[in-house]
């Protein structure tokens, strides 16, 4: 592994924007010591508890939790308008039933509903163009998202480009001088998977041209969201080991950011200890409903977590090989975790050390117990099926002749190019070359399963 490099001073770092202040780091908190009663690290070097700087929290949308929610959908939609365009999966993706049962809930409270059921895999951008012009077409003052987080994706996009001009990419994060995303119909969101925590966020992901982009602004926030246990239930193992490495990854990442605060990362510590203690449990039964609630209250706190704190190193690489590889998200991610938690540990050590105590891992020091809890995360995603040889059958053909190299730095471009918010906020400073040999050592070790 590459050195760590050298943190700035925890006082000096600018926090939403603002100015740096500069003078030395304050420890002496009393909030502090309730949270971490340890003390934590205050020193240049080493996580330190967030709340020692300006923040904020923002969270407009409702929420609502509970089994047979779906069949509410309805209410929860019809103060918000009266035409409203249902998304979901095309034929045969998702749970069976759920759109035709959200299009009776919603019809039954007065609502015209024009179906949009098109989404396959990550939504393009093409495809929310596609929608959005249908919305426009049929002047819909509401959009209806029931399915994973590339559903409520779409949703968002939709929702977005009705009430404005241009493509989609002009609102893209990298995009230079991008348009702002200032107005949007409401969303009401029905999350189908617990691990994206996309109906509580202000994010949203498409596949353009061959990468990945994203789109952040509040004006993306579901208006409401319905979390209905039942329906994430449906999934079969591999979505479900898939989707709660995407949670668990947004919690540890949003505590690991530069830009923690302490509702984020209270948020977060749910979120871990709820994943860590039940995927296992939702694999190994299925119908476990203790479980399933867990996972699915766990995606959504972690969702809140990452719409404040922001996500690290993990999302830029997974990106990246979703990108190049065409693997689910949530595949990706986890492949990506071990790197993660590899290159920060040297900032992040009194963090590993809090999470290791949480979910019960025993040890006398923080740096003994952070070298525990990698291992423990890393079992955990092992034992689930996700860090087995890499496919890269529907990779372009031209990378057949790539080598592991070729292929890293490949991956450390693409993420710098299309996703660098999160590596400017991990612990760690990092630069291309240096994320290229972490991506060799620790996501491309595994080798192709296709060899």
């Amino acid at each position: 592994m590459p050195e760590a490099i050298r943190l700035e001073s925890v006082s000096q770092r600018p926090f939403f924007g603002g100015k740096s202040t500069g003078g030395a780091p304050r420890a002496n908190n009393t909030v502090s010591k309730l949270l971490w009663p340890e003390g934590g690290v205050f020193s240049e070097e080493g996580w330190f508890p967030p709340m020692i700087r300006n923040w904020q929290f923002t969270f407009p949308s409702r929420i609502q939790f509970g089994r047979g929610l779906l069949r509410r959908v309805g209410l929860a939609a019809q103060p918000l308008g009266s035409r409203a365009m249902l998304v979901g999966y095309a034929a045969n993706a998702g749970p069976a039933g759920a759109l035709a049962t959200a299009e009776k809930a919603l019809t039954d409270a007065k609502l015209a509903v024009i179906p949009f059921a098109a989404v396959v895999g990550e939504p393009t951008a093409a495809l929310v163009e596609q929608g959005a012009e249908l919305a426009r077409t049929e002047q819909l003052d509401v959009v209806v998202a029931v399915g994973g987080g590339s559903v409520i994706d779409a949703a968002k996009g939709i929702a977005l480009l009705t009430r404005t001009t241009g493509a989609l990419a002009d609102y893209a994060d990298t995009t230079p001088n991008r348009k702002p995303a200032a107005e949007a119909i409401p969303v009401v969101a029905v999350p189908t998977t617990a691990g994206t925590g996309a109906e509580a966020t202000q994010v949203a992901v498409f596949s353009h041209q061959g990468a990945k982009i994203s789109i952040t602004a509040p004006v993306l926030r579901p208006t409401v969201a319905l979390v209905d246990p039942d329906l994430s239930a449906a999934c079969d193992a591999v979505t479900t080991a898939a989707c709660g490495a995407d949670a668990l990854a947004h919690a540890m990442e949003a505590c690991m950011s530069r830009a923690a605060q302490p509702v984020s990362t209270a948020l977060a510590f749910q979120a871990i200890e709820l994943v860590v203690s039940q995927l296992p449990a939702a694999l190994a039964q299925p119908d476990n409903r203790e479980a399933r609630d867990a996972l699915a209250v766990a995606a959504t706190l972690a969702g809140m977590a990452l719409n404040e704190s922001g996500v690290t190193l993990t999302h830029s690489v997974a990106h990246a090989l979703g990108a190049l590889l065409h693997l689910p998200h949530g595949q990706c991610v986890a492949r990506a975790t071990p790197l993660n938690l590899r290159v920060n540990r040297s900032a992040c050590e009194s963090l590993y050390a809090r999470w290791a105590r949480l979910c019960g891992l025993q040890g006398a020091d923080a740096a003994g117990l952070a070298d525990a809890w990698i291992a423990r995360i890393e079992a955990l995603l092992d034992q689930a099926g996700l860090l087995g040889p890499l496919p890269r059958g529907s990779a372009a053909p031209e990378t057949a002749a790539w080598d592991r190299e070729r292929w890293a730095a490949e991956l450390a471009r693409s993420a710098f190019q299309t996703t660098p918010t999160p590596l400017r906020l991990n612990p760690v400073p990092i630069d291309e070359a240096t994320l290229a040999r972490g991506i060799a050592e620790h996501v491309l070790n595994v080798g192709w399963a296709d060899d």
